[in-house]
C-alpha cells in the first residue's frame, strides 16, 4: 500500500518468530525467532559489506568475539559448473559439497559418481573443496583452478572487496560454502559460533531445566490445594431442561424424586466451545422455554456447566409447565454480605484449566470474561471450602466488561446476596468493589 511513498535503496529489519516450511533436521526447531535484515532497490555490494558488519557488531555485542563469519559467492560456485563442463549439473554439484561438514570427501565423491559425473570432472570438484590456507591463499589457488573464466573472476572480485572493507573483522573465506542457492544470488553466508559455544550452552540449558523443575515444586508446594475439578473433554452428552437466560444463560434439569425442602432442579451454566459465553440473541430467544441439547460436562463440587455444542439446541415439550406450576422457585434474598474474594472466569476455574487457587491464569481469565464467560467472585471459607458468587450489578445485569482490570485479584465487594436454586449470585455495582492489598 505504502510502495510509491518508499525511498529506494530501501532498508528494513525485524526481529519475529518464524516456522520452517520444511520438516525439521534433528537438532532443528520448527519455531525459532529470527531477525531479517533486507536491502530492496539496489545492485551496490555495499549492501553486502554492511550485511558483513552487521553480523560482526551483533555478535560482538553478544560476547561472541570469537565468531567466524564465512562467506563464499554463488558465481564462484557456477564457474566450477562450468569449469567441469557441467553447468546443468549446478545443483547437483553444491548439494553434494554442502554435505562435507557432515560425511567425507570420499562420501562426497562416491555421490558424484552416482550422479553421473565423470572422473575428470570429479577430480576437478576435488581440488576445488580442498582448497586451504589464509583467505589470500584460498583465493590464489581459486585463481590458478579456474581464475580464467569470467564467473570466477566476478565472484572473486566480490569477495575481495568485502575483505577490503571489513579488514579486521573474523571474515573468513570458505569456497565450500554452498547452501541456500535458491535464495542466494550474491555473496553466501554462514556465521559459525566461537569453539566451545556449543557446551556452555548445554551446560546453561541444563541448568536452567533444573532450576524450573525446583522452582516449579516450590511453587506448587506454596499452592494451596486446588481441589477437584473437571473437564470431560470429548465426551458430549445430551442434556433436556429449562433454559433460563438471566443473569447468564443456564439450563433448570429437573432433579427426579426432590422432596419438600430439596432444589427441585440442578442448575448448569452455559458457555460456548473456547472461550465465549452463549450470545445474547440465542438466550433471549429460548428464555423460559424447554430445550434439549448437546455439550460437555465441566464441573467442580457442587458447580456445573455445560459446553454447549454448535448447533445442538432445540425447543423440547413437557417441561415448561413446571415453570408455570411454581416448582422453580422464587430467589431468596440472604441479604447484605461484605465478601473478600478473587474474580475468577467460571468456565477455566471450574475445570477447563484448573488454575491453582489465587493464581489464575489473569490473560486467559480476561478474554474468557471478555468473551461472554459469566465472572464468578472465589470466596475461601476458613474451613477452606469455597463459595462461589455470579457477579452481576444491581439490578441483575451481566458485569463482564466492567471487572475487567480487577480480574485475577483480591477485592472487597459489598453486596446483596441471594440463592436462586443452586446459584449464589452477588448483586452490586462494579464501581464499588474495592482492591485489597496483601
Amino acid at each position: 500500500m505504502n510502495h510509491t511513498r518508499l525511498v529506494f535503496p530501501f532498508r528494513r529489519y525485524q526481529v519475529q518468530p518464524v516456522w520452517r516450511g520444511d520438516k525439521p533436521q534433528r537438532g532443528r526447531y520448527r519455531e525459532f525467532t529470527q531477525c531479517d535484515a533486507d536491502v530492496v532497490g539496489s545492485y551496490s555490494l555495499m549492501n553486502d559489506v554492511e550485511f558483513a558488519l552487521i553480523y560482526d557488531d551483533v555478535f560482538r555485542r553478544l560476547g561472541l568475539g570469537g565468531y567466524e563469519l564465512r562467506i563464499n559467492s554463488r558465481k564462484i560456485l557456477s564457474a566450477l559448473a562450468i569449469a567441469c563442463n557441467a553447468s546443468d549439473q549446478l545443483i547437483t554439484i553444491t548439494t553434494a559439497i554442502d554435505k562435507l561438514d557432515k560425511i567425507s570427501i570420499e562420501k562426497v565423491k562416491e555421490e558424484l559418481f552416482e550422479k553421473g559425473l565423470t572422473g575428470q570432472q570429479v577430480g576437478i570438484i576435488e581440488q576445488y573443496v580442498t582448497i586451504n590456507g589464509n583467505n589470500q591463499e584460498k583465493i590464489d589457488q581459486l585463481i590458478a583452478l579456474m581464475g580464467n573464466t569470467e564467473d570466477a573472476r566476478l565472484g572473486l572480485q566480490e569477495i575481495q572487496q568485502i575483505l577490503q572493507y571489513t579488514a579486521g573483522k573474523n571474515i573468513v573465506v570458505d569456497f565450500t560454502l554452498a547452501r541456500g542457492l535458491n535464495y542466494y544470488t550474491g555473496i553466501i553466508y554462514e556465521a559459525k559460533a566461537p569453539a566451545g559455544i556449543g557446551s556452555r550452552v548445554r551446560r546453561a540449558v541444563v541448568f536452567l531445566l533444573v532450576l524450573s523443575i525446583i522452582l516449579g515444586v516450590v511453587l506448587s508446594l506454596a499452592q494451596r490445594t486446588i481441589g477437584v475439578s473437571v473437564f470431560e473433554w470429548g465426551k458430549l452428552k445430551s442434556f433436556s431442561g429449562i433454559f433460563k437466560s438471566q443473569p447468564y444463560p443456564h439450563l433448570l434439569v429437573p432433579r427426579p424424586g426432590a422432596s419438600d425442602g430439596q432444589t427441585p432442579f440442578s442448575t448448569y451454566y452455559l458457555v460456548k466451545p473456547f472461550k465465549f459465553g452463549l450470545d445474547a440473541e440465542t438466550a433471549s430467544r429460548l428464555d423460559g422455554k424447554s430445550v434439549s441439547l448437546m455439550g460437555t460436562l465441566i464441573y467442580r463440587g457442587n458447580q456445573t456447566m455445560i459446553e454447549v455444542a454448535d448447533n445442538s439446541i432445540r425447543s423440547a415439550n413437557g417441561l415448561g409447565r413446571v415453570l408455570a406450576t411454581g416448582q422453580a422457585g422464587s430467589p431468596v434474598n440472604l441479604g447484605p454480605q461484605r465478601l473478600i474474594g478473587e474474580i475468577v472466569d467460571s468456565k477455566c476455574y471450574l475445570g477447563v484449566m484448573n488454575p491453582g487457587a489465587l493464581n489464575t491464569h489473569r490473560a486467559c481469565a480476561i478474554r474468557c470474561i471478555s468473551g461472554g464467560i459469566p465472572p464468578v467472585l472465589l470466596v475461601r471459607q476458613t474451613n477452606g471450602a469455597a463459595l462461589y458468587f455470579l457477579l452481576v450489578s444491581r439490578d441483575g445485569k451481566p458485569v463482564n466488561k466492567q471487572v475487567l482490570n480487577l480480574v485475577a485479584e483480591p477485592v472487597e465487594i459489598t453486596g446483596e446476596v441471594e440463592r436462586q436454586g443452586e446459584l449464589l449470585i452477588l448483586r452490586a455495582e462494579p464501581t464499588t468493589y474495592r482492591r485489597v492489598r496483601g
